[in-house]
């Protein structure tokens, strides 16, 4: 092999690497909104606006799921707004 070249190398700790994304949240979304089929869904849209004008994550459902982490829960289907 006569050819002159430069090499480079490197190396990759991946184990490092997965240090790096440890960006673990606290909670899965900032408001959950429990709605029921007596729920006008003005309402729900209404309240959803609400919090997304604020610039909070926000997600409408009709049940909790299980292991869900919220920092507030707005339980439309109680009747509260």
């Amino acid at each position: 092999m006569k050819k002159k070249s430069k090499a480079l190398g490197f190396a990759l700790y991946l184990d490092l690497l997965e240090m790096l994304n440890n960006d673990t949240k606290e909670y899965d979304i900032d408001v959950l909104i429990i709605y029921n089929d007596k729920t006008s869904p003005v309402d729900v849209f209404s309240k959803t606006q609400e919090y997304l004008n604020q610039g909070r994550q926000v997600l409408a459902l009709k049940s909790v799921p299980s292991n869900f982490r919220y920092k507030e829960l707005a339980d439309l289907a109680k009747g509260g707004k």
